[in-house]
């Protein structure tokens, strides 16, 4: 059988690479990328309204792009096959903001707990502060693993040091719980955006047991 990478999987890979081949060549064209293409708390003094977007296609380094790259062909190719490519776009794109809104949330929280304020800034309580940015396809691509755990619970998947393998129903799951736990752990030096990757896997099950409510006898 003849592996055919459906059209929207490959544009969204597309968007992944030439944005990071910009990303490296925007030193020489004295263009800031991180502070006009991540995402930044709508507080900060660098927050644009295009960051909404561009941030998903952006990433930090090049194990960012191999991962999130690898997980929306592997994944998401196999969703947009059993949706269609509009239907697995609008999961895309709604699991992008659910995680997005996670993010301003867990941030607005923090912001909360240490200055007494959502916005320190605009508030006076805060003259010159600006917020570590997002950036990433992480969250969207949680909820492509969560659909494909809902439509494909009983998929046998493997890992490099584990000679076993286990179903998609308990592997889903237990990765939401490994982030779950690093989220609430707070450790230091970890920089990924935990509850960012909830709000995306959260956002995808919604989207999974509502809008496509007739598959939800599948396999469970």
């Amino acid at each position: 059988m003849q592996f055919k990478i459906q059209h929207g999987t490959l544009n969204l890979l597309i968007l992944f690479i030439l944005a990071y081949l910009f990303q490296m060549v925007s030193p020489k064209m004295d263009f800031d990328y991180l502070a006009n293409m991540y995402v930044f708390y709508p507080d900060s003094t660098y927050f644009k309204p295009w960051q909404l977007i561009t941030h998903i296609f952006s990433h930090g380094n090049h194990m960012h792009l191999l991962f999130n790259g690898l997980g929306v062909l592997m994944f998401g190719n196999v969703i947009e096959q059993e949706l269609g490519t509009r239907k697995f776009l609008l999961l895309f794109f709604l699991s992008a903001a659910g995680a997005l809104l996670m993010h301003f949330a867990t941030d607005a929280y923090q912001l909360q707990k240490a200055f007494g304020s959502f916005s320190p800034v605009k508030s006076g309580i805060v003259t010159a502060l600006n917020y570590s940015p997002m950036c990433g396809a992480s969250g969207a691509l949680y909820g492509i693993i969560v659909a494909f755990g809902y439509y494909f619970p009983n998929q046998k998947m493997y890992f490099i040091l584990i000679p076993y393998p286990i179903k998609a129903k308990y592997v889903v799951p237990g990765i939401i719980i490994i982030d779950l736990f690093l989220g609430l752990g707070g450790f230091e030096g970890d920089p990924i955006a935990h509850f960012a990757h909830l709000g995306g896997a959260i956002t995808g099950f919604i989207i999974v047991k509502f809008w496509f409510s007739k598959y939800l006898k599948r396999g469970w």
